[in-house]
């Protein structure tokens, strides 16, 4: 009797497919670089007189774009019965 193949972690296109764990540490990275850049970014800001709730609003709404665009992106991906919310 033969064994079933072994799911092949890659793409049709034969590119590797990131698993949970590494898109998990990408975001972490790229929290840790984004947290890293509020300091230069906000006194380069400040230096060239922008008010800081004027930083303050466009950080929210720039996070809030990101966090939809993040939302639509898994709500289009996911298939109906795999538990994924599903925009319709």
């Amino acid at each position: 009797m033969s064994r079933p193949a072994a799911r092949d972690s890659r793409t049709p296109g034969g590119s590797p497919r990131l698993g949970r764990e590494a898109w998990g540490a990408l975001a972490v990275l790229g929290a840790a670089v984004l947290w890293g850049l509020i300091g230069p970014v906000a006194n380069g800001l400040s230096d060239r007189g922008v008010n800081p709730v004027t930083m303050a609003t466009w950080r929210s709404l720039i996070a809030g774009v990101g966090f939809a665009a993040i939302w639509l992106v898994r709500a289009l991906r996911a298939r109906p019965g795999s538990g994924g919310v599903v925009v319709a």
